[in-house]
């Protein structure tokens, strides 16, 4: 990597720069497409500028599906991406909402703290009064079906649902 790019950017940024790096490397060394796991705003900038820095086009799941955490692209000019590329699973959290309510602390400190599931794996975490989604990496689908059976004392499983049914607003 030209390490002249890191004057552009803040000390804390380096460690993802440098996976930035590596990622655009397999892009350029085997003309193929690379996609990311899931990552915040903060670094999906930073990806787009290391990508257009480097000839390299790239897109964003968040362009197809409003969200916050996204997957990113990285492909050669020939590629035209679709949002089947982006191997996102859209999941129900299912649950009996009569008595209680799931909050996004609540799932995501299941997902973290007791699956030990690390935050690149899945994306943006939705609910409203009644329903609870979450998007996840589909290779890593079963991993989440399997382990999460319970948030707090609540039952839950989770079934897929189309992007179509999306909530559409962030808790």
């Amino acid at each position: 990597m030209n390490k002249g790019i890191y004057q552009h950017f803040s000390i804390e940024d380096r460690p993802f720069l440098d996976k930035g790096m590596e990622w655009i490397k397999k892009v350029e060394d085997s003309y193929a497409p690379f996609l990311t796991p899931f990552i915040n705003p903060h670094q999906e900038k930073l990806l787009k500028i290391l990508a257009k820095t480097y000839g390299l086009a790239c897109s964003s799941s968040g362009e197809f599906v409003s969200s916050e955490y996204v997957r990113v692209l990285l492909y050669p000019d020939y590629f035209q991406p679709e949002f089947s590329d982006f191997e996102i699973s859209l999941q129900e959290i299912v649950y009996s909402n009569k008595f209680e309510h799931l909050t996004h602390a609540k799932i995501l400190g299941t997902v973290i703290n007791q699956l030990g599931i690390e935050r690149k794996l899945f994306g943006d975490i939705l609910v409203d009064e009644e329903r609870a989604q979450i998007m996840i990496n589909q290779q890593f689908l079963l991993l989440f079906q399997d382990g999460l059976k319970k948030i707090g004392r609540i039952p839950v499983s989770l079934e897929e649902r189309p992007f179509t049914e999306k909530i559409d607003k962030l808790e």
